[in-house]
């Protein structure tokens, strides 16, 4: 099970302390919680925002054997699979390909 990031879980408050921390992230944790009690596997994963490096959070979760993320702070709504290329209005590329 993923570590929480919620206030007040161990470790979470440090989170909120230091500015890392907002709805992205306590949305990553409750659907990471929520789809464990449902029998699946997920991760949390730190993302780039515009003009900003990690300071965004989603989660990927196994479907079909392709990893796909789920972004409950940025408002998908769809998995979007990560593999290169267009999903909807959502561009995967590669670290360092933009």
């Amino acid at each position: 099970m993923a570590p929480s990031l919620l206030p007040g879980a161990a470790g979470g408050d440090r989170i909120f302390e230091r500015g890392a921390g907002g709805t992205c992230f306590a949305l990553t944790t409750l659907f990471t919680e929520v789809l464990g009690r449902l029998g699946h596997s997920s991760y949390p994963v730190l993302c780039d925002a515009p003009n900003r490096v990690d300071q965004h959070c989603a989660l990927v979760v196994p479907f079909n054997e392709v990893p796909h993320l789920i972004d409950p702070g940025y408002l998908l709504y769809e998995p979007v699979p990560l593999l290169a290329g267009t999903h909807g209005h959502v561009a995967v590329v590669a670290a360092g390909d933009s």
